[in-house]
């Protein structure tokens, strides 16, 4: 087995979460705080990590609930 992760393993950086779901990052800075968008880790106070498959998977609950 390789020492590489798998890229859907991978903590993704609040800057390509934001990218990939066409928002800013204080965008979803304010979602977070809002107790809503994708789950997230909090390494630190400003180092805030998603995992792909929640970002995935809030996507996919969204596109439900708007009839998509």
């Amino acid at each position: 087995m390789s020492g590489q992760q798998q890229p859907q393993q991978r903590l993704a950086t609040e800057r390509e979460v934001a990218d990939w779901m066409a928002l800013t990052p204080r965008q979803l800075a304010d979602l977070r705080r809002a107790g809503q968008g994708p789950r997230h880790i909090a390494l630190t106070a400003k180092a805030i990590r998603y995992a792909w498959a929640d970002v995935y998977a809030y996507a996919h609950r969204r596109r439900e609930l708007i009839g998509g």
